[in-house]
């Protein structure tokens, strides 16, 4: 899969995901600064579109976690709070505050409540 030439760069950190149904691309630089691209055509490279630009003031490897099905960013910001970024409506948030440091995220998986049995396989 061909990416958008202007990430690949030895001092970037990319992550691949899903956003809004379509492949994107996490891409971190030294700086703090976390560029999202979106292919809007799968397979197809000239079709990759940089959707937002975010910087952040503090430590970049706990800044970025990832999205959530309703297609917000999921941000630990400098005060150690975990973040729900709504881009859109351009609204946050905040989760909870972690005593004693950073929280140390290193897997998200977002739980869905439902009445809907699934029977385990036989």
């Amino acid at each position: 899969m061909t990416l958008p030439d202007s990430i690949l760069d030895y001092y970037r950190s990319n992550t691949l995901g899903v956003l809004e149904g379509k492949l994107c691309v996490t891409s971190q630089d030294g700086n703090c600064g976390i560029d999202v691209w979106v292919m809007e055509e799968y397979g197809v490279a000239e079709s990759w579109v940089k959707r937002h630009v975010f910087h952040f003031s503090h430590d970049p490897d706990n800044a970025f976690n990832g999205f959530t099905s309703h297609n917000e960013f999921f941000i630990e910001d400098a005060d150690d709070c975990l973040v729900f970024y709504d881009p859109i409506a351009d609204k946050a948030r905040i989760l909870e505050k972690y005593p004693g440091g950073k929280c140390n995220t290193n897997r998200i998986v977002e739980y869905v409540d439902s009445l809907v049995w699934i029977a385990p396989p036989p």
